[in-house]
């Protein structure tokens, strides 16, 4: 498994992040899936996936506190971990809520370090926090949030129980925000090829000594081989609602693109969220030991042309998606 650098440390990720939204079942009598799960993620540290993403929201982290409390690689995993404060109904930042989590994490995946914290700044109404209707308020907080999050972090770094803050964004106006203030050593954001336009904003990042861990690259199943060139995404839940029309359109225009360069879905999905320098891991939700064999094959696999990345973003960038 290759490995790249944050900027400014010794860290080295896995170009794979082993996600944990959907690894198990969050019921503990689901035996089967919870086995599978636990399956997965062993084959994936055994293909030398050393980084780790897991949240207090998914409901999967009691499995990785079975399974890492006797497991002999447990010392040397990197976590990275959500963390949201405001939340959505919150009126500010609240310290003791913020490290709480932490406190809560460090117990459940049997570690003394998170090295990386996303941290989340909701405080709107749960509906518009993709939306650029929530960016009025959350950008006037954010002065005030992103300064007692600081302060609180620098805290628990003194303590050595974290290493690296990022932000997840939500819309590309928080990020643009986000980036301008040089309060965040990196991002951690959706970028896949249909969701691309944090590329236009990866030269002044890499500036800055900035770095983006992509989530989601396969855009909810949309960009695997099954479905990336059926004609029945519309009718394909959730794919058929109002706010993935955009998507959708841009995902038109890519497919020729796609086809001239034959290149399997699969493996353009996982190679493009890496191809940037600046990403120095792609984080992937997995559950069966196959998916991690393809994915590890596909990172594997040759780099993608660079003529094809910024081709993809051209025929994209006058499709503005809905945030």
């Amino acid at each position: 498994m290759q490995t790249r650098s944050l900027p400014g440390s010794d860290l080295r990720f896995s170009a794979l992040t082993f996600g944990t939204m959907r690894f198990a079942s969050k019921d503990p009598d689901d035996h089967a899936s919870v086995s599978q799960g636990k399956r997965a993620l062993s084959a994936a540290l055994d293909a030398g996936i050393n980084t780790v993403h897991s949240s207090y929201e998914y409901g999967t982290r009691w499995v990785l506190d079975e399974f890492l409390g006797e497991h002999p690689k447990r010392h040397e995993l990197q976590h990275m971990i959500k963390v949201a404060s405001p939340e959505y109904t919150d009126g500010g930042f609240s310290e003791a809520q913020f490290r709480e989590t932490i406190e809560t994490a460090l117990r459940e995946l049997h570690t003394e370090h998170i090295t990386l914290v996303q941290h989340l700044q909701r405080g709107v109404p749960k509906p518009i926090i993709y939306d650029s209707r929530g960016d009025g308020q959350r950008l006037a907080q954010f002065d005030s949030v992103t300064e007692d999050l600081l302060a609180a972090f620098d805290k628990l770094k003194d303590e050595g129980k974290v290493g690296h803050l990022t932000t997840f964004p939500h819309t590309l106006g928080f990020a643009e925000r986000a980036i301008a203030s040089g309060q965040f050593e990196g991002m951690v954001s959706f970028f896949n090829v249909v969701e691309n336009d944090l590329l236009d904003h990866f030269p002044r990042m890499a500036e800055q000594g900035m770095h983006v861990f992509a989530m989601r690259p396969f855009l909810q199943g949309m960009l695997n081989s099954r479905r990336a060139e059926s004609q029945e995404l519309l009718n394909d839940s959730p794919f058929g609602k109002p706010e993935w029309a955009p998507h959708l359109r841009r995902l038109e225009r890519i497919r020729p693109l796609v086809r001239e360069a034959g290149i399997a879905w699969d493996d353009l999905a996982l190679r493009f969220a890496l191809h940037p320098a600046i990403v120095p891991s792609v984080i992937v939700s997995m559950n069966r030991e196959e998916q991690v064999a393809r994915a590890v094959a596909a990172i594997e696999g040759p780099p993608l042309d660079d003529a094809l990345v910024m081709k993809i973003r051209e025929v994209s960038r006058d499709i503005p998606l809905a945030n």
